[in-house]
């Protein structure tokens, strides 16, 4: 995919990762989408859409006060 080639080329392009990570989560890939976020969280920790997707993630696992945790981590940013 064009985000994988990108990653090729920078492998630290966080907002890559949080498209793949999109990608995965509607083929219910939970594994792979944590993947991803650990390669966004390892660049930028308050990167908002990769924690608006760990909270989109954590509802689709029903780990609902999880969820809600990085909704509100990401609503500081």
């Amino acid at each position: 995919s064009e985000f994988q080639a990108c990653l090729k080329i920078n492998p630290k392009a966080v907002q890559a990762h949080v498209e793949i990570a999109d990608i995965l989560l509607s083929q219910w890939n939970f594994e792979g989408v944590e993947k991803q976020l650990e390669a966004v969280f390892k660049v930028n920790p308050k990167h908002v859409a990769g924690l608006q997707m760990k909270a989109a993630l954590k509802l689709q696992e029903r780990r609902h006060e999880e969820a809600l945790v990085a909704a509100e981590e990401a609503l500081k940013f």
